[in-house]
This record gives C-alpha cells, structure tokens and sequence, in this order.
C-alpha cells in the first residue's frame, strides 16, 4: 500500500515538473518570436501594423546645440532620444544610418541624449563621452564606437575609443570625468520628459512621433514628407 501511494506521490510530482517545463517552453517561445519580429521590422520588413504614419506632433521641439548630422538645409528632420546602452536605440541606429545615405542632401539626423541611468548604468558616462568627443569634433565617430560596443562602455573602454580616433586624449579624460556635459545631458532629458517619454529610442521626423522604426515605415514618411513639401 505504502508502495503503490509513494509510486503516485512520484507520477504527480513528475506530472507537475512536466507542466511547468512545458509553461516555460512556451513562454520561451512567444519572447524568442517577438524578439525575431523586432529583428525583422528594424532590418526592414513590412511594419507590424498597416499604420506607419506618425501618430502625434510635438510643438517646439528644437535642436539647440545637439549635434545634426547631414546636411543642416534638409527638408527633414529626424531627431531621435536615445541612449547609448538601449538595445533598440542600437537597433534603429543601423535604419537611420541607411536612410541619411539614401536620401543624401534631403534628411538631417539629431540625436539627443536620454540615458535610462537605472536600467543601464554606463548610459550616462557614455553620453558625456559623446559630447567630449564633440568637442574636438569627433562627435559621430565616438556616437558609432558607443553603439558598435554597446554594453562595454565603461570609463577605461571610452578611454581607448577615444585614442583610437585621434582625441587628445588627457583633455577628453577629464571633461569625461568631471562630466562637463552633465547639464546638457540633463536638458536634453527634460525635453524628453516634456514630450512624455516613455522609452528610448524616441522618434520624431519632421516633429511627429513615429512608433514603427523598420527601414520599410522610415522611407514611406520621408516620402511622403518630401512629396507634402516636408509637412
């Protein structure tokens, strides 16, 4: 008797141990699919959605003294809150490079700095780098090492980033270290707050917020952008 209830007491304990290895089978499953969509939507596939219109239009958003890459007489602008540790600002980054060499003299890219300090704690030192770097204009070159090393971003790694681009260097290490640029780190921070950000990257081409960031959904607003005289 004592036999037969310990081999059930066995079985039900196996049965259980099965479920759940089958619970988390599948939960795994639905993260790996979303994950492989994302992939797909960033490299340029058909967007989630059928919309990939902009959903909204931000008054008084302003580039001020953020760094602008292309050319500054571009109908359109793409301006971006980003953080350097964000996967998804990585992501995007490799769509909004193709679309600066797609459409060459017609698009400018401004990036703005909005480190998620609680969830990446190398965010903000790699923001400062940036800056640093800009201030000897290298600013896109140090802008590209950061996202290409993402995760690795540490003080000692922007050090040898800033080497390998020809900084000078003691000058570089010690705007990073005495966070010269913490001010406007922080202004660009409260632009974003202002604008109700609710993660990076954040997008916004010609002043509306895009949510579909696939190469697919960036060249049809920039088309139709261009075709509306920018509006």
């Amino acid at each position: 008797m004592k036999s037969n209830t310990a081999i059930e007491f066995v079985n039900n304990i196996v049965y259980i141990l099965m479920l759940i290895i089958l619970l988390l089978l599948s939960a795994l499953s639905l993260i790996i699919i979303n994950k492989l969509n994302d992939l797909h939507n960033v490299l340029g596939g058909e967007p989630l959605s059928e919309d990939t219109m902009p959903l909204e239009y931000a008054e008084g958003l302003g580039i001020n003294d953020d760094p602008i890459r292309g050319d500054e007489n571009s109908p359109i602008t793409i301006i971006e809150f980003g953080d350097y540790e964000c996967p998804f600002s990585s992501d995007v980054e490799v769509v909004i490079m193709k679309i600066l060499e797609e459409y060459d003299g017609k698009v400018r890219f401004v990036f703005k700095d909005y480190p998620l300090e609680k969830s990446h704690p190398n965010a903000v030192i790699a923001a400062g780098a940036a800056n640093c770097a800009g201030n000897q204009g290298k600013y896109w070159e140090m802008h590209s090492l950061l996202f290409s090393n993402q995760g690795h971003n540490n003080f000692e790694n922007l050090i040898e980033y800033g080497k390998s681009i020809g900084l000078e260097i003691n000058q570089f290490q010690d705007c990073v270290s005495q966070e010269k640029y913490a001010d406007g780190i922080y202004e660009d921070m409260k632009e974003g707050d202002s604008v109700q950000i609710r993660g990076t990257p954040l997008i916004y081409i010609n002043g509306h917020r895009i949510d579909d960031w696939s190469l697919h959904a960036f060249r049809k607003i920039v088309d139709s952008l261009l075709e509306g005289g920018g509006n």
